[in-house]
């Protein structure tokens, strides 16, 4: 079992993954707002609200706690 597994990345390897983080945030939550354009006729479930905004602020928060690293 790794218990003490850190990676050594430079600083913008760093940035790069934080951006990342930031476009999948980005991506999820545009995909939600599509959602309710696709079809407007049938209701969205509600699972499906709470998860891509999970997502979304996971991913974003994810983001700024890398870039806080730098």
């Amino acid at each position: 079992m790794l218990t003490n597994f850190e990676i050594s990345l430079t600083n913008k390897q760093i940035e790069e993954i934080s951006k990342f983080c930031f476009d999948l945030a980005k991506l999820s939550l545009s995909s939600l707002v599509f959602t309710f354009f696709i079809n407007p006729e049938e209701p969205v479930q509600v699972l499906v609200v709470i998860v891509g905004l999970t997502m979304s602020v996971m991913f974003f928060t994810l983001g700024v706690r890398l870039l806080e690293k730098i």
